[in-house]
């Protein structure tokens, strides 16, 4: 991954075909999403959206694919302009591509996904050759919003907006989520050598996990009988010694978002 997902500037990145925005219809869209997710989580939507109206090589890759590289979220307004952007196409490989690797690394399930679809045109009668062909069937193979009757006659239905913004934000919850849950497993599955030292507390802590939860006597032998990282001497750390692990600042500012609040550098390998 090309920046840690908790880490990204942008909520979503608006990909649409710019011949698709006359009378400023994707604006109409991203301006009534913006509002709803204001109204359902208080916060304000960061957006990337590229109103310009050249793109060019240099600029697609100095500008375009930095910020998708910092956004959370694909909102991709499909049409039949869509399908048939290089462009756009790129825009949705490169998250694709990120999605398969973000599902690789912290398990996501397969309803859950960084691209979101939303139908601006029917792509029914598009004049497609066998590439684009394949594209749509890719881009029906996830479940996506309609908005096309709401296109045509230029009004965005709040029940609509606001189906989708709820999974918008269900889909950035649930992954951030994960990924704080599970990032320590993350950085340490397939390095079993793997030792973390604490120089403060005068402690460490083993990369090597167990295959399946244990009971205390059984977790207490395994850990009697662990060689690894050049030691064997390890042993089960005392309460006093899990506390030194947490960040007690964060127990109630990230109770929703982390199951433990790690304190450096045990939510990183170092």
């Amino acid at each position: 991954m090309s920046e840690i997902f908790s880490k990204r500037h942008y909520d979503i990145f608006v990909s649409y075909a710019h011949s698709d925005n006359d009378g400023g219809l994707v604006a109409q869209a991203v301006n009534r999403i913006s509002s709803v997710y204001k109204k359902i989580t208080g916060d304000q939507l960061c957006s990337f959206f590229d109103t310009s109206d050249i793109i060019t090589s240099e600029l697609w890759e100095s500008k375009i694919v930095k910020s998708l590289h910092n956004s959370k979220i694909l909102l991709a307004f499909l049409s039949p302009s869509y399908v048939k952007s290089q462009w756009c196409r790129k825009e949705w490989e490169i998250v694709a591509h990120e999605e398969a690797s973000l599902r690789e690394d912290i398990a996501f399930p397969e309803h859950v996904g960084i691209i979101f679809p939303i139908l601006l045109h029917p792509l029914k009668r598009g004049r497609f050759s066998p590439g684009d062909e394949a594209f749509v069937a890719e881009t029906e193979r996830r479940q996506h919003f309609d908005l096309s009757s709401e296109a045509l006659s230029q009004q965005f239905l709040d029940i609509h907006i606001g189906r989708l913004v709820e999974q918008l934000v269900d889909s950035i919850d649930e992954i951030l989520r994960l990924s704080a849950t599970q990032r320590i497993t993350r950085s340490i599955v397939g390095y079993p050598d793997t030792v973390i030292i604490d120089y403060q507390n005068n402690l460490m802590w083993t990369g090597f996990l167990s295959e399946q939860p244990m009971e205390f006597e059984e977790a207490k032998a395994f850990a009697a009988s662990l060689s690894t990282g050049g030691f064997t001497d390890w042993r089960l750390p005392t309460v006093d010694e899990l506390k030194t692990l947490i960040d007690p600042n964060r127990v109630e500012e990230e109770s929703k978002s982390e199951a433990y609040p790690y304190l450096e550098p045990f939510n990183a390998l170092r």
